[in-house]
């Protein structure tokens, strides 16, 4: 299916405050509009509404786009895009909103290809709300939300026929044509536009951290170095490769040492590569030495393929007690954010799961009256880790704590 996506950007930014306009500000080192582009440019042609002041900044940033100034509304903005609409199908989207993913807009192309004429995207409102100053049950309310797509032909003569502007160009169809049926799928749960100075901060820390990939990995006759291997995760994740077919080689301590290795000599044909290897009570030199400077050299074993790294909450938010080993944690995780997109440029994709209390020796020597039941499973925790020894998914940090274990199906 062949789909144009106008991606609105042309918004002054008067609500947020910010200079340039929140659409193109820095959010966690890329411009805001930046994050929808990625994902929309692979379905087709984007085409970008900016305001006038823009153009030189915009040809640089966004140089896959094709450019187009904006109306004073939402809606003649939409029709501007409109005009260089070629496709039969054509997506709208806000780029204040940068939480948009690859499965929602694919699951409103599902719906177009199923015969609607239109499609969109809203989440429950948790809470309950007001209707003209009335209270009302939640269960009756959504929060609308974009992406939304049509056939470009109802999307264009609801904007030929229409006398005022909206907000929601389902809603216009839905005003001008009310016969015409269609469908919502579930949008970002988060408040996921961008409107004031406070959003973008929210933003960022959601930005960096990842819901799991659900995909189960074929991960036959592929050769896996896993580094930490003998540890109570490491097991499991060895074990779990073993049955899937997987050429798995986890070298002991005696075999290698994280610490004064040769990392050339393992070699560096490996399809995928693990490292689970961690400690937390000894100097600061070996805290850094294995959680940290090992597994970047552990970056020298593959030429493309996957890296998995396991992080830890405590690198999301310090913990008392265990300073250096959250300290290393989080050195762990800014290498995922800063060098994983370099990296996936030469094929190599890096990601990081990031697990609260594990029930290891590990965890149960820095909090000895820890309950077990207050602990997730090493198999859990192995599990998550396999998921991506085989996507093209990078940069991801996924925390995982006990109580949302057992809903996670792998």
């Amino acid at each position: 299916m062949e789909i144009t996506s106008i991606l609105l950007a042309a918004g002054d930014g008067k609500r947020a405050g910010s200079n340039p306009p929140k659409q193109f500000i820095s959010l966690n080192g890329k411009p805001v509009s930046r994050y929808s582009v990625d994902v929309l440019k692979e379905f087709g042609d984007v085409i970008l509404v900016i305001p006038r002041g823009y153009k030189k900044y915009c040809q640089k940033h966004f140089p896959e786009c094709e450019l187009v100034y904006g109306g004073k509304t939402r809606s003649d903005s939409v029709k501007l895009g409109l005009k260089k609409v070629h496709t039969d199908y054509v997506l709208v989207h806000d780029a204040a909103r940068p939480f948009i993913t690859r499965g929602q807009v694919s699951q409103l192309l599902e719906k177009l290809e199923s015969g609607y004429l239109m499609a969109g995207t809203a989440t429950e409102v948790v809470d309950g709300g007001a209707i003209d100053g009335e209270y009302t049950e939640k269960g009756r309310l959504l929060q609308t939300q974009s992406p939304e797509v049509f056939q470009t032909h109802l999307l264009r003569e609801a904007h030929n026929l229409r006398e005022k502007s909206y907000e929601g160009d389902i809603h216009l169809v839905k005003d001008l044509f009310p016969g015409v049926s269609y469908p919502i799928i579930q949008g970002v749960q988060f408040n996921s536009k961008i409107t004031y100075e406070k959003d973008l901060f929210v933003a960022e820390m959601m930005k960096k951290y990842c819901e799991p990939i659900e995909t189960v990995p074929d991960l036959k006759n592929k050769k896996i170095l896993v580094l930490g291997g003998s540890g109570e995760i490491g097991k499991q994740i060895v074990k779990i490769l073993h049955k899937r077919g997987a050429i798995v080689w986890a070298p002991t301590r005696k075999q290698f040492n994280l610490v004064s290795g040769d990392f050339m000599s393992l070699g560096n044909d490996w399809d995928g590569v693990v490292h689970c290897a961690g400690v937390v009570d000894t100097s600061l030199e070996n805290i850094f030495s294995i959680n940290l400077r090992s597994a970047l050299l552990s970056l020298t074993c593959i030429k493309s393929g996957n890296v998995v790294w396991l992080g830890s909450v405590a690198g999301c938010y310090g913990r008392k007690g265990i300073s250096l080993y959250s300290a290393s944690k989080a050195a762990l995780h800014s290498v995922v954010e800063s060098m994983s997109e370099e990296l996936a440029d030469r094929g190599v994709y890096l990601n990081c799961v990031a697990p609260a209390k594990v029930d290891t020796k590990m965890a149960r020597t820095i909090n000895p009256k820890v309950k077990k039941n207050e602990m997730i499973s090493p198999k859990f925790v192995a599990e998550m880790v396999c998921r991506y020894l085989e996507t093209k998914e990078f940069g991801h940090i996924v925390p995982i704590r006990k109580g949302f274990d057992d809903c996670r199906n792998s």
